[in-house]
This record gives C-alpha cells, sequence and structure tokens, in this order.
C-alpha cells in the first residue's frame, strides 16, 4: 500500500466529518456556510475512507492515520478558539497558536486511539471492525466528556441537530447512541465500499440487514415520540418568557464597571420592550447585571436603582458575577439571581462547571486568566433548579450558565432534581463571527431532546433561541443583535427514559470494549509466547 495514502484518507475523513458540523467563515458571511439539514449527512459518509483503510494496517500506523484525521477535524471545528483567544482574551498570538494546536492535538488523540484499538482487537480476536468499531468510538467519546474536566466540544452526533426525527433516540441513549448509529452507518456503507473495490470481499449482507432494522426503528421512534411529546406539552402549564440580548460587546463587557451606566441602561430600556408582550418570566444573559454583587445580596429593591426606580410584573432571572470573602481573600461565582416581581431575590444558582484558563487556572499553571477580575472564580457547591412561583405557577428552572449545556449529565441533574424547564444563559461574545456560535447552539437542541423540556436560551450577542422539547427551534434571533425574543414554553414535569437511566448506553458499551480489549490483549500475549 502506498505510505501517503492511510493518511490521505485519515485526513479526507477529517475535512468530511468537520464539513458536516456548523461551519461559518467570517469573511463570506456570519451565516453557517451549508444548510446544516443536507450537511449532517456528509457524516453519515465521511468516516469511510478511515474506515476502509486502517483494516489494512498494523495498529501503530493505524493510529497515526487516525491522529492524522482528528487533527483535520478538530483544527476546522475548533478554528474560533483563537479568535477567543487573542481578539476577546488578548493572548499574544505566540501563545494562542500553540495553545490552540495543544488542544486539537489532545482532541485528535481520540480519534488515534479509536484506530489503534478497532485494528488491535480485529488483529487480535478476528472481531470484524464494522461491529466493534462504533463502541469503540462511543466509548472514547464518553471518555472525552469527563477526563480533565472534559472538553466534549465536536462531538459527531451535533452534526445533526436538524435531523429532529433521527435525534429523537438520544433520549434512550444520549448523543452517544446517536454517534454509534451514524458509525454503524459509516461502518455498513464501508463493507459495500469493500466489496466494490477489492476482490474476495464478500457483500456486507448482515450489516444492512442490521442497519436497516436499526433505521426503522430510529425513524418509527421519532415520529412516535413527536406526537407524544406533542400531547405531553399540550397538557402542560404554559409560561410567557422573554429573553432580553443586550449585544454588549466583549471589550466593553470586560470594563463592566467603567461602562456600567450604558450597561444598565441598555438593559433596562430592554426590560420596558419585554413588558409590552406580557411575560411572566424575563432572563438575562450571562454575567449580563454590570456590577458585581455581594454572594448574601437578598434584593434589588434596595438601595433603590439597581433595576431602575420601578417594580415589574414578571419574575426575571439574572446572570451575575457575585463574590464573597474567606478571611481575607476574594473569591468570584458566576451565578444568576431570581428575582421576583418586587425585586426580592428568591434564588441563586452557582455555575458548577468553569471554564479552564477561562474562569480559573487549573493545577495552578501560571497562564493568565482570559476572564478579568479581582479574585478567583470558584465552583459551585450544588447542582439543583431554583424555584419561582409567579402568576400560581410553580417555576423550578434548571439553570446552564455558558458552556456547562454542553455537559449532558448537568442538565440531566437538574432535571431529576425535579426542573420543569431548561435556561441557558451565555454570553458567546468571545466567539466573534464564527462557528461557534452555531456549534453551541447546536449542542442544546440535544439538550431538550434528551430531559424531554423546553430549553430558553439567551445569549449577549447571540444566538438567543427558544427550543421545544422535540428539538425543534421554535424561534431564534441573529447574531451581534439587540433585541428581546419572546416566546412561550410550557413547564414539563414528566422524566424522560434518559433522566431515569443516564449514559447507560455508553457505560455499558465501556465495559464490552474493555472485554474485548482485554481478551484479544491475552490472546496476543499467547500469540507471542509461541
Amino acid at each position: 500500500m502506498n505510505r501517503i495514502l492511510p493518511y490521505f484518507l485519515g485526513i479526507l475523513s477529517g475535512i468530511l466529518t468537520a464539513l458536516s458540523q456548523p461551519l461559518v467563515i467570517s469573511y463570506f458571511s456570519e451565516k453557517e456556510i451549508f444548510n446544516t439539514f443536507y450537511a449532517g449527512f456528509i457524516s453519515w459518509v465521511s468516516f469511510v475512507p478511515l474506515m476502509f483503510v486502517i483494516r489494512r494496517l498494523e495498529p501503530k500506523k493505524a493510529f497515526v492515520a487516525g491522529l492524522f484525521g482528528g487533527l483535520f477535524y478538530f483544527g476546522i471545528v475548533l478554528y474560533w478558539l483563537d479568535i477567543a483567544m487573542t481578539v476577546f482574551g488578548n493572548m499574544p498570538q505566540y501563545l494562542a497558536i500553540p495553545a490552540l494546536l495543544l488542544l486539537v492535538a489532545y482532541c485528535s488523540m481520540y480519534w488515534g486511539i479509536w484506530a489503534y484499538i478497532s485494528v488491535y482487537i480485529f488483529k487480535g480476536l478476528g472481531f470484524d471492525i464494522s461491529v466493534i468499531s462504533p463502541f469503540i468510538f462511543v466509548v472514547l467519546e464518553y471518555l472525552r466528556n469527563y477526563l480533565f474536566t472534559g472538553f466534549p466540544w465536536g462531538n459527531i452526533a451535533y452534526s445533526q441537530y436538524k435531523n429532529i426525527i433521527f435525534i429523537q433516540i438520544s433520549v434512550i441513549g444520549g448523543i452517544y447512541l446517536v454517534q454509534y448509529v451514524i458509525l454503524v452507518i459509516n461502518a455498513t456503507v464501508e463493507g459495500w465500499v469493500r466489496y466494490l473495490l477489492v476482490r474476495n470481499e464478500k457483500k456486507p449482507i448482515r450489516y444492512s440487514l442490521f442497519l436497516a432494522g436499526l433505521m426503522i426503528f430510529v425513524y418509527l421512534f421519532g415520529i412516535f415520540r413527536a406526537g407524544y411529546i406533542e400531547g405531553v406539552a399540550s397538557k402542560s402549564p404554559k409560561l410567557k418568557v422573554a429573553m432580553l440580548q443586550g449585544n454588549i460587546d466583549q471589550g466593553i463587557k470586560k470594563k463592566s464597571q467603567e461602562y456600567r451606566g450604558s450597561i444598565l441602561s441598555n438593559y433596562l430600556d430592554l426590560l420596558e420592550r419585554a413588558g409590552e408582550s406580557s411575560p411572566e418570566l424575563v432572563i438575562w444573559p450571562e454575567a449580563a447585571y454590570p456590577l458585581t454583587l455581594p454572594d448574601e445580596m437578598q434584593s434589588f429593591a434596595k438601595p433603590e436603582g439597581l433595576l431602575g426606580k420601578k417594580l415589574y410584573p414578571f419574575a426575571q432571572i439574572i446572570g451575575v458575577s457575585t463574590y464573597f470573602y474567606e478571611g481575607q481573600k476574594r473569591y468570584l461565582h458566576n451565578g444568576a439571581f431570581v428575582v421576583d416581581k418586587n425585586l426580592n431575590i428568591v434564588a441563586k444558582y452557582n455555575k458548577s462547571h468553569l471554564v479552564p484558563f477561562g474562569e480559573y487556572v487549573p493545577l495552578g499553571i501560571p497562564v493568565e486568566k482570559f476572564v478579568s477580575g479581582i479574585g478567583t472564580f470558584v465552583p459551585g457547591k450544588e447542582i439543583r433548579p431554583v424555584e419561582i412561583e409567579h402568576n400560581g405557577k410553580v417555576i423550578r428552572s434548571g439553570i446552564l450558565i455558558c458552556y456547562e449545556g454542553i455537559f449532558p449529565e448537568i442538565s440531566r441533574e437538574h432535571v431529576e432534581k425535579g426542573a420543569n424547564l431548561l435556561v441557558n444563559l451565555t454570553n458567546d461574545a468571545w466567539y466573534g463571527i464564527s462557528s461557534a456560535p452555531y456549534q453551541h447552539l447546536s449542542m442544546y437542541v440535544f439538550r431538550a431532546v434528551e430531559n424531554g423540556r423546553f430549553l430558553a436560551r439567551v445569549a449577549n450577542t447571540g444566538i438567543t433561541a427558544v427550543i421545544n422539547p422535540y428539538g425543534k427551534i421554535v424561534s431564534e434571533t441573529n447574531i451581534f443583535e439587540r433585541t428581546v425574543l419572546s416566546g412561550e414554553v410550557a413547564l414539563i414535569e414528566e422524566k424522560t427514559i434518559y433522566v431515569k437511566l443516564g449514559d447507560l448506553f455508553a457505560i455499558l458499551s465501556t465495559i464490552f470494549v474493555m472485554a474485548m480489549l482485554i481478551l484479544a490483549r491475552v490472546i496476543v500475549v499467547r500469540r507471542l509466547e509461541r
């Protein structure tokens, strides 16, 4: 085999898979380059080149081919981090590029390990790559969700966020079941490619029959759930919400103390506009309030002027930064205050999963944080929905601040503890005009489906959106637009299979792959001893 071909095919798989994700190049437009619904189908065949070639390689060479694919995939998907670090984080380019390359290389290792283990088990047990590789990919993405605080951005399941019927199976096994089906499709297509191109290869009839049965189930389940969730939502209490997209430039946000008058005036004006739709709940973005407030604060009513000089006939969720002292040291929370119509703070939530190098520096590494502030951000101690009663309705909001929503287990824990509405407060100004706001939004489609909840998402610069429990984006704003988005949500109490079972599919896949890997190792060692 040509020495370069394995790496070329690995790169081809990486590029094709990247094109299936939301992709924006600001030089051309602030919108996605492709219609994402159709672009998502690219991932159904994007792994075929890599699967085709690794079965002919030794494990170490398969690792390199997979690594090359990962480098191009994550390089394209995560390019926007350079914008966040340099334009908005003031990091010099000579530091930003190595940092980005290090993260891309780390994520790419999972692709390399996937190829290595697939071939290792194939060579050791004769267990066909078509069968084992989808499970291995699930396991490695599951690990990427947790290792080193976790960074699951770019999971291939998110390429399907507009393929709504298809993704309903995430209510059974989360994003991991969706990506498993994608890999099975790829494996079956690769089997037919081998049959057409390689002499003595058999038709993949069994895989094709399995895939046919799997896809029939996937789409019948998706159609069934559409009617089911519509019935559940129709019987649930309705709530009018309004979300304030302030569109505050990140440079101004970083100097919020200096610009607090104009920032507050901006949001008070949006509050007035929001009131025109008679909402029952108004939601501000992440850290939207321009002052750092004391953690123990009880009301916005006194001193007067903190929220203007009037009361509002609706409840509010306000993104705030708060501080507290332990001894002489000052600490910060990235949080949210829940405010009633009398401006009293009736509940609080503090972000539990902080952004490494953005809100804290892990392991004491001497690198300046992107977020300016006197003190150190610390995580909240508990994930629990906040509760407020308004107009006789009990609203229990599972608040997801910034990128907390990219971790499926956090949303699930909120709903498991009683949340009847999911709310995401984020900034997203950090990303500029790039793929990131669209990629970020795509993940919340899955959080809505997995948990069977309406999700109200409010972003400082967009994309603000209302997503229903079926994963449909009911309404959304443009990015970098100052506006108010109003809508209606249902407060659903019923818990989904995913809320009850969690990532059981990923856990069972892990046990299966570990057993196969151990067995393959034993057989390989015995062969060497002979």
